[in-house]
């Protein structure tokens, strides 16, 4: 896309004349499946594209520092200066993230609903026991 040009999000709210937001079947997602008005009707620079992308390499960067502290420190430890235990930090910055993936779907860059049965499948795969 070119510098300058915008994104509309109208595709979100008639596909094929079905549902007006998407449906999501993934609990983890469930807080993405009702965008407002006002971020369907809203027309976004290609800069934010951009600007969203960056954002959501900052917020993972962030979830594996959560998971990092977790794993060297404890579920229930925390920071001295902080009142949030790691758990809680960790559930922070997944929440961020799933905002940022609402935000990059709002804005046509991501379409997650055409991936729920791939997210199904391989959440299985990762919660079926080892041998």
């Amino acid at each position: 896309m070119q510098a300058g040009a915008t994104t509309s999000y109208t595709h979100l709210t008639k596909k094929k004349n079905m549902a007006t937001t998407p449906n999501y079947s993934i609990p983890a997602y469930q807080a993405l499946k009702s965008p407002t008005q006002e971020v369907l009707a809203a027309e976004v620079p290609a800069t934010k594209t951009s600007y969203l992308l960056d954002k959501l390499q900052e917020e993972s960067a962030e979830v594996i520092q959560a998971v990092s502290k977790i794993r060297r420190f404890g579920k229930q430890s925390k920071h001295p200066e902080r009142n949030t235990t790691n758990h809680q930090e960790l559930v922070g910055e997944i929440e961020d993230l799933l905002a940022i993936l609402s935000a990059l779907e709002a804005c046509g860059y991501l379409d997650l609903t055409t991936s729920q049965q791939s997210i199904q499948t391989k959440t299985k795969q990762l919660l079926t026991p080892w041998p």
